[in-house]
């Protein structure tokens, strides 16, 4: 037998922690003196509290904990439960990471609202999205609402599957005539939900789809990239941004007119579109094979 402070030592927590776990019935003594309350231990359940511990450092809560403690153990559930737990990290991570762009689109606004004039070139690295990729005319006569439709559609798909929303990108590749699977040429136009780090949340199919949307890879690219705060329809400003910018440059109006144009929205929850804030990128050297 060993006291309560042997086994804190033993097990690397605090005295008030082991009694907090008597306290619960997570960790009971094997014998509590009824004159002194004094509690001793089974030097085998040094085992156990090195298994909660454990458990509780991947982010279990207590009851799963408990749950997972007891005798015999079901593996099946231990799997089900550690699945659901990286499913629950990989959206953590995902919010996060989606919070941090925000904060730093904040940071490279240069003005209080509308278009930054500050053009920076930047590389990005390649993003695996979940949504749509479709083709459209290139003389489509509202693209800014084919786009928009076109998340309405992956937005109730997540939806209906429990996923989550945050992270939407879409990106429009020009296809010149007699492209593959696109002989008369338009637009490839992708939409889709940020899966980060290629992390697959708990639930999609083996291939990274939602039932009914697929996994698409977007390449790495370089881009020259401005932030626009504000609604939708004034996003031509950016856009106008961007191709005076790439004129200044030395690009061709066809040079223009074939790159591809990505929009990262960084801010772009609820009715008051007011606030929203996206990064509008132009691609400086597409990928030819998209």
């Amino acid at each position: 037998m060993v006291t309560i402070g042997e086994l804190a030592r033993l097990g690397g927590v605090s005295v008030r922690m082991l009694r907090h776990y008597d306290a619960i019935g997570l960790l009971v003594p094997a014998r509590t003196d009824g004159r002194t309350g004094r509690r001793s231990y089974d030097l085998a359940q040094l085992a156990q509290l090195n298994r909660l511990v454990a458990l509780k450092d991947l982010g279990f809560g207590l009851s799963e904990v408990a749950e997972l403690l007891r005798e015999p153990v079901d593996e099946a559930r231990v799997r089900a439960l550690l699945h659901r737990r990286r499913a629950e990290m990989a959206q953590q991570l995902h919010d996060t990471r989606h919070r941090l762009a925000h904060v730093d689109a904040r940071l490279r606004l240069a003005q209080g609202a509308g278009v930054s004039d500050d053009v920076r070139v930047t590389d990005v690295p390649p993003v695996e999205l979940v949504g749509l990729e479709r083709l459209v005319p290139a003389d489509v006569d509202d693209l800014a609402a084919h786009v928009e439709g076109q998340f309405d559609h992956v937005g109730r798909v997540l939806d209906a599957a429990g996923r989550s929303r945050l992270a939407p990108v879409s990106r429009c590749l020009p296809l010149p005539p007699g492209s593959p699977g696109s002989p008369d040429g338009g637009l490839r136009v992708t939409t889709g939900y940020v899966v980060p780090d290629g992390l697959i949340p708990d639930g999609l199919v083996a291939d990274g789809a939602v039932p009914g949307l697929a996994t698409i890879g977007l390449p790495a690219a370089r881009v020259a990239s401005v932030v626009h705060r504000g609604p939708m329809d004034a996003v031509r400003v950016g856009v106008q941004a961007l191709t005076g910018w790439a004129q200044r440059a030395g690009w061709s109006a066809a040079d223009t007119a074939a790159a591809a144009q990505r929009t990262v929205f960084l801010q772009a929850g609820g009715d008051d579109r007011s606030e929203w804030v996206v990064e509008l990128q132009l691609e400086l050297a597409p990928d030819p094979a998209g």
